[in-house]
């Protein structure tokens, strides 16, 4: 296995590789490091040590940017199909954190924050023009800080924070300007002196569900230098989210490049769908402006335990057992045996982006044979050898793979599916309170069949399935979900369960 490989499967299982002092360290999850990966490491250092160092100058691409048909696919020309008008609709921007706090807070220093952000990160400077029916990123360095302050008011606190809640979710969906920009957004709610709600916002074009920690954290840093009056303990950035886009269109014109495109088209024209109804209906649905509504599944503690157990057992990871596990959940709605899941990826296995703010997200098609009636286990061991290969042709933009297969007459569609495991910061129960907020009833639509996403908290696995009504009854989605959750239940009942076994909870 390639190095570039070795590592992209390593982020996958959590291992996380880095270079501290020229030597090279490593973080992980529990029971994520092998004797496999530990004999890897040892043996292949120097070969490691060089790819994390050198990666940036390589024309080996490392993961592209890029979304599903409602976003961008972002390199320096790009184009969008299915806008209306020049504003980003509700729905699309999924990038924001919001917080309630108490104590003091200064405005000036806030606005002074941005601004040495804005010095920073070129790319919060961007706004996106049109032309000749292509999208391009534009820097606007002249762009006031985007800051807004709003003190509510009322005649209690509870009903001063009630409407500081809905002004707060207003801005949270508040579309975002293409043309002029900016692309971000940090807004600043009072609802007494010592109360407030703190946001902030970037929209998907230019960052990514990291980028906007990264934007959250880095911004409470300066902030704090500030007030505090010392030097910001922040290192410049030596890489920019522009040097890295025109870095993967150099790439994406290379030969190379061209022989990952070929493989995935060859690879997926067999299986051009994956759904949970006939075909027929989805290729007639599919040319109706979709309306989103979402399903919520829940696994508890104990569940979740028992499905980690399982994984460690399998040597694999709980993204995998939930993906097999959604696999099976299909094959049972629909008895089809070739199943394809496109999974988004964060796509930052280069040291010097994973603290970048950009849009990295990576999609990556899992295609798998469910023939021959295998054991749940069998089905994982499937699973992890399409992860290997899948992994050897990554940096192909997805939505570059569907436009070839459109070109040969092959429209391509399949579920999506996302997971984000939990951390340290799950069980904390001291600090700011952070805000959910939920999404507007009109969704996008999907370039897929339906999506779901998974996280992973301190009180189990929390999974939202995104679908759309006008090709959806409730009645298929809900009979979908109780598939799922009985197939997690027959797994950890049995783990050599065969397939056609778990027909038998119906």
């Amino acid at each position: 296995m390639g190095i570039e490989s070795f590592i992209q499967n390593c982020r996958q299982d959590g291992v996380h590789l880095k270079i501290e002092n020229g030597e090279l360290r490593y973080h992980a999850k529990r029971g994520a490091i092998t004797e496999e990966i530990l004999t890897t490491l040892k043996n292949r250092k120097p070969e490691i040590l060089h790819f994390l160092n050198h990666a940036v100058d390589s024309d080996s691409g490392f993961q592209l940017a890029l979304t599903s048909q409602d976003r961008a696919l972002l390199y320096d020309r790009v184009i969008w199909k299915d806008y209306s008008g020049r504003k980003m609709d509700a729905g699309a921007n999924l990038c924001h954190i919001v917080i309630r706090n108490t104590g003091e807070i200064r405005t000036d220093a806030f606005v002074k924050s941005i601004t040495a952000l804005l010095d920073r990160y070129k790319v919060l400077s961007s706004a996106i023009e049109m032309s000749g029916g292509n999208l391009y990123f534009v820097h606007r360095p002249k762009q006031a800080p985007a800051f807004q302050e709003i003190v509510v008011e009322g005649d209690t606190i509870e009903s001063r924070e009630h409407e500081a809640m809905r002004v707060a979710n207003d801005l949270v969906w508040k579309e975002y300007d293409l043309d002029t920009g900016p692309l971000y957004r940090v807004f600043l709610i009072r609802f007494s002196e010592t109360d407030y709600i703190l946001g902030a916002g970037i929209h998907h074009a230019i960052g990514d569900g990291i980028s906007i920690g990264i934007f959250f954290n880095e911004l409470t840093i300066l902030y704090h230098s500030i007030v505090s009056n010392i030097p910001s303990p922040l290192f410049p950035a030596r890489f920019q989210f522009m040097d890295y886009l025109s870095s993967m269109e150099t790439w994406l014109a290379s030969s190379t490049a061209v022989g990952h495109l070929h493989y995935w088209t060859d690879f997926l024209k067999s299986t051009p769908m994956t759904n949970l109804l006939p075909s027929d209906r989805l290729s007639k649905a599919c040319s109706i402006p979709g309306v989103g509504a979402k399903e919520m599944i829940e696994l508890d503690a104990v569940v979740a335990h028992d499905l980690k157990k399982i994984a460690s057992k399998l040597k694999t990871t709980l993204f995998t057992i939930l993906l097999a596990i959604h696999k099976v959940a299909i094959w049972r709605m629909t008895a089809q045996e070739e199943l394809v899941i496109v999974v988004v990826h964060a796509g930052r296995i280069n040291v010097d982006i994973q603290t970048m703010i950009g849009n990295f997200a990576s999609e990556t098609g899992y295609k798998t044979s469910l023939a021959g009636n295998p054991s749940f286990t069998e089905i994982i061991e499937r699973i992890k050898l399409t992860m290997i290969e899948a992994a050897l042709h990554q940096p192909v933009p997805f939505d570059w793979i569907r436009r070839q297969l459109l070109s040969e007459g092959v429209t391509f569609s399949a579920p999506t599916m996302g997971f984000q495991p939990g951390n340290a910061d799950d069980t904390r129960n001291s600090g700011p309170r952070s805000l959910r907020f939920q999404l507007p009833s009109a969704v996008s639509d999907f370039p897929g069949t339906y999506g779901i996403h998974f996280h992973e908290g301190s009180k189990g696995i929390e999974g939202e399935m995104m679908y759309r009504k006008d090709l959806y009854e409730e009645s298929t989605v809900h009979a979908f979900m109780n598939h799922f959750r009985e197939t997690v239940m027959d797994v950890i009942s049995d783990p050599e369960k065969k397939l056609h076994d778990f027909l038998g909870s119906d």
